[in-house]
């Protein structure tokens, strides 16, 4: 889930689904740090003999639309409605031919996946398939109430959101036809389970970096991007080493008065920040550890498309190996992925804002939201409790669960039954093909290794990252927990020339699954 860390956000873990340590539940923390863009093939094109100039879909062939929803799918005294919005695109669709459903998940949806070379639109092409994507209660334009007060979110949920799928689904589906159904990210697990949960409608599933195991404190998240940094080929050693030994300075230097005054001068801490503080200090830490965080997620991923560009793993070494000592380099980095944004650290003002269940708020962005998810169902708690990562142990699980309980009144996630009511790593599901990169941490808690269940499969991609096919949620000013905003792996992103082997390898095995599917 991207990291949009240019808000005051307790960032307690994850997300960035399919999130990070931050109530991105990334690291990105509850200081304002950098907002890091992320969303969801030469060799599919070669395959399908497409080429990069012939293929396009045009804006004018997606339509907007509305469809009445059923607010409680689980109490059917319940009669209430809302307005789900939802795209079409049947550029390439023929009478005969199936639905592509692309799940919406923790930020808005968008136009601009179904209107460019994205790999649903190849795929829809080949299978000349009509491509439609609903967007998740509770998020962008779908919203059930007129505020996110913490007596409406209790409508939020993966359990309702699967339903408004299956039910858009019975409506939209007035033909019977076959149906495949993508998501990345948390939308990625959520087309898991929709397989697992609604087999007779769907005939498979494209799950894409998706966490379908519920995990507490996921201490594998900073761990994995430890290894990323390590095994850079530029200058990984020095760069890991080096963030290690700067922790290890600013850790000393938050002892003394004197010191904290020089950490606030040398990473431009905002006023409202106190760093005599336990838990502006755990935000401190929180928010350098989610910028990293967030450029480890994304490294690399296609969304030039969409007119915007990421920082990458090599960029970030190459600063912390200049020459410079750890400390300074640390500094520089730092402030190349904040620009001149001032860390906002004080989780005071972070809570505040949080709290705010107005859908104008910086939060209404889908920040609010997901963080009550996290809450209530996922964790994805992105913490310091592994020493196997380079960011010091100073946001431990419990600065992220307080958050929980600060800000909804919630005691923290029942990740227990969200395993048991989905399987987790043991989900049922058949035809279901995953796909992870392995730079990516969200891989940890999706499948990618066998045994499978009928017809399922798992594509591994060494050297990529995180996707993201709607729009995140934490696009805004504000990064709170962290982001699923877990936005798909890079198997969902338009194909380039510069894809690895492994990228062009699993585009073609997905798009051969979904042939056997259909047939």
């Amino acid at each position: 889930r991207k990291h949009d860390s240019k808000m005051k956000a307790v960032v307690v873990g994850c997300v960035l689904l399919v999130a990070s340590t931050a109530f991105v539940l990334s690291s990105s923390g509850l200081c304002e740090g950098r907002k890091h863009d992320s969303k969801m093939n030469i060799g599919l094109r070669n395959h399908l003999g497409l080429s990069h100039e012939e293929f396009h879909a045009p804006s004018l062939s997606v339509t907007v639309d509305w469809f009445n929803q059923t607010l409680d799918h689980f109490d059917r005294q319940d009669t209430q409605t809302f307005q789900q919005q939802y795209m079409v695109n049947d550029t390439f669709s023929t009478s005969d031919g199936p639905i592509f459903l692309l799940l919406g998940g923790e930020g808005p949806i968008s136009t601009k996946w179904l209107e460019v070379d994205s790999a649903i639109m190849v795929y829809a092409k080949f299978f000349k398939a009509v491509v439609v994507q609903i967007e998740h209660r509770f998020y962008g334009k779908t919203q059930p109430f007129s505020d996110l007060s913490t007596s409406h979110l209790k409508y939020l949920s993966s359990e309702q959101a699967l339903a408004d799928a299956a039910s858009f689904l019975e409506w939209f589906n007035k033909d019977a036809k076959q149906v495949v159904v993508f998501g990345g990210s948390y939308p990625g697990s959520l087309a898991a389970y929709f397989r697992s949960k609604y087999p007779h409608l769907v005939v498979g599933a494209i799950s894409t970096s998706s966490p379908v195991e519920a995990k507490l404190n996921f201490i594998e998240y900073q761990e994995v991007v430890a290894r990323s940094l390590l095994v850079s080929k530029q200058n990984g050693t020095a760069c890991l080493n080096g963030m290690k030994e700067a922790t290890a300075q600013i850790q000393k230097m938050m002892q003394t008065v004197n010191g904290r005054k020089q950490l606030i001068k040398d990473f431009n801490v905002c006023p409202s920040s106190d760093l005599s503080t336990v838990k502006d200090q755990q935000t401190f830490y929180t928010n350098l550890a989610g910028n990293v965080d967030g450029v480890v997620q994304y490294n690399i991923d296609n969304v030039a498309f969409e007119g915007r560009s990421l920082n990458t793993i090599p960029e970030i070494c190459a600063i912390m190996a200049d020459g410079s000592q750890p400390y300074t380099a640390y500094i520089n980095m730092q402030k190349f992925l904040m620009g001149n944004e001032c860390q906002e650290c004080s989780y005071p003002a972070t809570i505040a804002d949080m709290k705010n269940i107005s859908l104008s708020s910086d939060v209404a962005d889908g920040t609010r939201q997901w963080v009550y998810q996290t809450c209530v169902e996922f964790g994805y708690y992105q913490s310091s409790d592994s020493n196997a990562q380079p960011f010091g142990n100073d946001f431990p699980l419990n600065y992220s669960v307080q958050q929980c309980m600060d800000v909804y009144g919630i005691a923290g996630p029942d990740i227990s039954w969200t395993n048991t009511n989905y399987g987790g790593y043991n989900i049922s599901g058949t035809n279901i093909a995953y796909a992870n990169g392995l730079i990516d941490p969200w891989h940890i808690l999706s499948i990618t290794a066998g045994p499978f269940q009928e017809g399922c499969t798992a594509f591994i991609m060494p050297d990529n990252a995180h996707c993201y096919p709607t729009a995140s949620a934490h696009q805004s000013t504000k990064s709170f927990f962290f982001s699923l905003a877990f936005p798909f792996s890079s198997n969902m992103y338009p194909p380039r020339a510069s894809d690895t082997p492994e990228l062009q390898s699993a585009r073609k095995g997905i798009m051969e699954y979904i042939a056997v599917w259909l047939s």
